[in-house]
């Protein structure tokens, strides 16, 4: 590279060979031309150091910013999504519930109707009632009205008031034929036909004619018959109970009418207070209808926005650490190209009086122009020394201060200037190091902080499902434990009964033993009762033909006692029938114990089957019971397997954590400074490679 950056600057400097021949040797025009090239080059590289700083600060917030909008998003679409789950569970709940008030409006106004109607039924029927209450009274009232004037001179004899009797009966014939009041008797009734049937027989013919059933008094016969008067009677007792049955009925209708109005103004506030709550719990449903399509649009939103947000993250990232690998290639070659134009440098330095002596005429001017850069050379040498010094005290450099000692010892400094060059390389690639690393720790930090974020919440929904499967396994070891002591129950319920019935079968079987002995002997009695009569039937026989003898004879001698005997056979037989129907009995007993026997047999073996059915449901269920807690178990075993391996994770995260801060905490609290330090002595070693090259001309 330095031969061709030598040839390429002899082309550049021939055209004007003859005047730079005259001013000043070749070698300095040249070593110029170099020397700005390279300030161009190093200038180019700063530039573009600065721009890839701020792309690379561009990549290490865009991708931390991404980061951060992602868990954002995550934590929304979680959040949305226990949302969703709520608003569905609040929705089936109100449409439940809006379902019921649309039936308990239609039940209620169904309820208005028929109580309007059975309201209307009664009205008209207390109208029918009424009329023809209403009539009845006033049949009874024309009819007393009439028959009242039976008592005057006049009136009832008169041909006039025979007639309007005749018409009135018209009247309350029909009364008598439809229901009576209770205050009308048997008698009472048998009269009212008699006087609806043959009114005439009520009242006489004639002035003249006497009725049969005419009553006189004090000699004088009445205007009117007797039996008149008690049909009055009964007409005005009629007359009072279907005018309190009106009274009554009046008082009933307004209460009735009282009533329903009551009851339809509940109603009326009911189906209000329904209908108030059904538009309520309509708006309410239409608000949860929105908040779910929100909620799910939201979520949906930023599910989208999530995988956008990945897609971006890791083609940044790729980006990122593409752009900085180009970077990096970048630095390097600029470095080699400013190392090769520090070399020619060095070269056509060293090379100075060898260039100089070839052109020949200008010798002398060549020799002068040297002596003058040899004395700018020692004035630039001795403020390089001074700028060298300082960096070197300044950044406790031993390779500076050895680069200062040369150069106040020397008068040429194309070592140092390449030593300088390869230092600012060497902090150009640590610089370069530095951005990749802290691009890097940022990244691990970012990757590490979601890691155990993300362990934390599954250790968290791990804990909540293991508590719930804990609950549920105490749960299931409790009916275990109840169905364990309802076996031992029903267990010892079979054992107990069917020692009962092993006890009760022993004293059967000893009490069929005894009336079985019982019954032999018995029969052992009857048969040595009998024994006796039937062996000495013939002899009994003849003793019994004799006749008894009831007369004494003075001259006969008395007999002996028992010279005759003929058995106890009276007594023997009654003792016999008694034993018979004693063996009849127990025969009897013996036959009703074994069929209570055989009926308790068939209960105990009842019971026994029932119990052991019911020992064996309960044996299924626990075993069911503890396969469903063995399941818990395994599940909660997994669980805290999982959650096991979480924690190890986490741990592993932590420790990851600890080793990310370890190597990393150096970029929060360095990376500026020294960032800063190494801008600082970039631009000092700057400034000596120019007091060395000659650049304070």
């Amino acid at each position: 590279m330095t031969a061709k950056i030598l040839f390429l600057a002899a082309i550049m400097l021939a055209p004007a060979a003859a005047k730079i021949a005259v001013a000043s040797p070749p070698t300095a025009k040249v070593l110029q031309l170099l020397q700005e090239l390279k300030a161009r080059a190093e200038a180019d590289g700063a530039v573009q150091q600065t721009t890839y700083d701020k792309y690379a600060c561009w990549c290490e917030d865009k991708l931390a910013e991404t980061a951060g909008d992602m868990k954002k998003e995550k934590n929304t679409i979680e959040e949305m999504q226990v949302l969703i789950l709520k608003l569905n569970g609040a929705l089936g709940s109100l449409g439940a519930e809006t379902k019921q008030l649309g039936k308990d409006i239609a039940a209620n106004h169904a309820s208005s109707k028929d109580a309007a109607a059975a309201r209307d039924n009664e009205f008209q029927k207390y109208n029918k009632d009424k009329l023809a209450t209403e009539q009845s009274i006033g049949s009874l009232e024309a009819t007393i009205q009439v028959m009242t004037g039976a008592g005057t001179k006049k009136g009832f004899l008169d041909t006039t008031h025979a007639t309007q009797l005749l018409s009135v009966v018209g009247q309350v014939r029909h009364l008598v034929a439809g229901p009576m009041p209770s205050s009308v008797s048997a008698t009472d009734m048998l009269l009212l036909k008699q006087f609806v049937d043959k009114p005439e027989e009520f009242y006489p013919k004639s002035r003249g004619a006497r009725s049969m059933s005419a009553i006189e008094v004090h000699g004088v016969p009445t205007q009117y018959n007797a039996a008149s008067t008690e049909i009055q009677g009964i007409f005005k007792g009629m007359y009072d109970s279907f005018t309190s049955d009106l009274e009554k009925a009046n008082v009933e209708e307004a209460d009735a009418q009282k009533s329903f109005e009551a009851l339809r103004a509940v109603k009326r506030s009911e189906a209000e207070t329904l209908k108030a709550t059904l538009e309520a719990t309509e708006s309410n449903l239409a608000v949860k209808n929105d908040e779910l399509a929100k909620a799910t649009l939201k979520r949906d939103d930023n599910m989208d926005l999530l995988n956008a947000d990945k897609n971006f993250f890791e083609q940044t990232k790729d980006a990122c650490a593409t752009k900085a690998q180009e970077w990096s290639k970048q630095v390097r070659l600029r470095t080699e190209e400013l190392f090769g134009m520090a070399g020619a440098i060095k070269t056509l330095s060293q090379g100075a009086s060898n260039f100089g002596s070839a052109f020949g005429a200008t010798a002398f001017l060549e020799t002068a122009a040297t002596n003058k850069h040899q004395q700018d050379d020692t004035r630039g040498s001795r403020k390089a020394y001074e700028k060298l010094k300082a960096l070197a005290t300044q950044f406790k450099s031993l390779e500076l201060a050895k680069m200062a000692e040369a150069s106040r010892e020397s008068g040429h400094f194309d070592a140092e200037i390449g030593q300088i060059d390869k230092m600012v390389g060497v902090l150009r690639k640590e610089e370069q190091e530095d951005i990749d690393q802290k691009a890097e720790c940022r990244a691990q930090q970012n990757d590490n902080k979601n890691d155990l974020e993300d362990i934390k919440h599954s250790l968290e929904k791990l804990q909540h499902s293991i508590q719930r499967m804990e609950n549920t396994k105490g749960s299931l070891e409790g009916e275990i434990a109840s169905l364990a002591s309802g076996m031992s129950a029903t267990e010892k319920d079979i054992g107990e009964l069917k020692d009962f019935r092993h006890t009760t079968e022993t004293q059967f079987q000893k009490a069929l033993s005894d009336d079985a002995e019982a019954a032999s002997a018995m029969n052992s009695a009857i048969t040595s009762l009998s024994k006796f009569f039937k062996d000495n039937a013939s002899l009994l026989q003849m003793h019994a033909s004799g006749a008894p003898e009831y007369t004494r004879d003075a001259d006969k001698a008395p007999g002996m006692s028992g010279a005759n005997y003929g058995g106890r056979k009276s007594e023997t037989t009654g003792i016999v029938a008694q034993l018979s129907m004693l063996v009849e009995d127990i025969e009897k007993e013996i036959s009703e114990a074994k069929k209570d026997d055989a009926d308790a047999q068939s209960e105990w073996e009842k019971q026994d089957a029932a119990l052991h059915e019911t020992l064996d449901a309960q044996a299924e269920t626990k075993a069911a019971t503890e396969k469903e807690k063995a399941d818990i178990q395994a599940r909660i075993a997994a669980a805290n397997s999982i959650k096991s391996g979480k924690k190890g994770d986490a741990s592993a995260e932590e420790e990851t954590r600890l080793a990310i801060k370890e190597q990393c905490d150096w970029v929060d609290s360095h990376f500026d400074s020294r960032r800063q330090k190494r801008k600082v002595e970039i631009d000092g070693l700057v400034d000596a490679k120019d007091f060395l090259a000659g650049g304070l001309r």
